[in-house]
């Protein structure tokens, strides 16, 4: 369950500084980490976990890397966090409560179902 939740929150960060003119050095690390965390670990699920992120990384670095060339400022001087982000596109607020609405939303869904025998049963011990 905690590996689960890391992954959750690892992309809804990744999705977060997804416009960001340094974007591909923040996701430097995090890609090199999973790499290393793919080959040490022998569970599929948690790979197919680490694989997807690797890919939003890499997806949005090759996106940031692309947009930027087009900036006047280098990188580490523009001061807007979302600089890269079209005029079209909610902002890292909206976007930040469309993921968390989402979240719930799934969480609620994936919870178990309990019938009222077993919730009545819970009642008389």
């Amino acid at each position: 369950w905690v590996l689960k939740e890391v992954f959750v929150l690892l992309n809804r960060e990744v999705d977060l500084y997804r416009y960001s003119p340094g974007f591909p050095e923040f996701s430097f690390q995090i890609v090199q980490r999973l790499r290393k965390f793919n080959k040490e670990i022998s569970n599929g699920r948690w790979r197919a976990y680490s694989k997807g992120t690797i890919d939003l990384c890499e997806k949005h670095s090759t996106f940031a890397t692309q947009a930027r060339s087009t900036l006047v400022d280098a990188p580490k001087d523009v001061r807007r966090l979302e600089a890269l982000k079209p005029s079209n596109m909610p902002s890292m607020r909206d976007r930040y409560d469309a993921t968390v609405a989402k979240e719930k939303r799934l969480e609620a869904v994936t919870q178990p179902v309990v019938s009222s025998s077993a919730k009545n049963k819970g009642k008389d011990g």
